[in-house]
């Protein structure tokens, strides 16, 4: 596990903000990778890191500048601005920082497991909403996409999307990530998690349309499938697809996925209908593989 130190402890009902100190990098490492702000949802165990751009004082606050945010403080105070919403956080001392909260982001900062993919795994970050402004505004990335995504029409809304599903309790998600560009190529995961019936929906879009036709889906599939029955303790993960997407299809149906219903004409994209494709795979099957 890494070694760390806190030196900067903020809270407000909602989130924690830290800044912290990673002990065991040696002085020639870059100055990103030692000192990290991170925002924590303590309940759900999700953390979010932002990415520095610039730092400074203004009378008697101190500020620093995210790619998507801005944090400006002092001794008693803080004030967050994070994908358009608003947080007023409160300092607290950094012996009051918990054991519990130290092993999230030790966790966190721990390094990803190579999957041996043709993309590497890594949580979203706020900076990535660039990303997803390019993709979502694109109508053949999202073609075969969730309908949430067709009924979005300009960049604040994706922001304001973008903002909810990083603070989604009911979703899992993880960034592709190229394994040597380190470019964020898509996401994909688990949503509608459901303890009760323990079930969730698998997604999945690749948004960088050059990684398209490149097997990445299967492989990824794959591994949130892994993750799904394996850290989550799933019972079965489900998913819908477009008739008319007889690819994606076969990249589920190599991942072990089975085909358990077809509605009919209930898939309309553009003026084409088509029927939605059920599928789905138990936990009793993906051990069977």
């Amino acid at each position: 596990m890494p070694l760390i130190k806190c030196l900067h402890y903020f809270t407000s009902t909602d989130i924690s903000l830290l800044e912290i100190q990673r002990t065991d990098h040696s002085e020639s490492a870059s100055p990103s990778s030692i000192y990290k702000w991170l925002v924590l949802s303590p309940k759900s165990g999700l953390v979010l890191e932002l990415d520095f751009k610039l730092m400074g004082e203004r009378e008697r606050d101190e500020f620093r500048i995210f790619v998507e945010g801005e944090f400006r403080f002092n001794a008693k105070e803080g004030h967050l601005s994070l994908l358009g919403k608003n947080y007023q956080l409160e300092r607290q001392g950094k012996e009051k920082v918990s054991i519990e909260i130290l092993e999230i982001v030790k966790s966190y900062l721990c390094e990803p497991i190579d999957h041996n993919i043709p993309v590497s795994f890594r949580a979203l970050k706020p900076s990535d909403v660039n990303s997803f402004k390019e993709w979502i505004l694109d109508r053949e990335v999202i073609r075969y996409s969730m309908t949430k995504f067709h009924r979005i029409s300009h960049e604040a809304q994706i922001v304001e999307w973008f903002h909810g599903t990083l603070f989604d309790s009911k979703t899992f998600q993880l960034g592709l990530v190229d394994p040597i560009s380190k470019i964020l190529v898509g996401y994909a995961g688990i949503s509608s998690l459901n303890e009760v019936d323990s079930n969730g929906e698998y997604f999945i879009l690749i948004g960088d349309k050059s990684y398209w036709g490149k097997g990445i889906a299967t492989s990824v599939t794959k591994e949130i499938v892994k993750i799904g029955f394996r850290n989550l303790k799933l019972h079965r993960i489900f998913l819908t697809a477009s008739s008319r997407n007889p690819g994606a299809i076969r990249a589920y149906e190599k991942a072990g996925f089975v085909h358990e219903g077809r509605m009919r004409e209930a898939f309309c994209r553009y003026d084409e209908i088509s029927d939605k494709i059920v599928m789905g795979i138990l936990k009793s099957e993906f051990e069977g593989q």
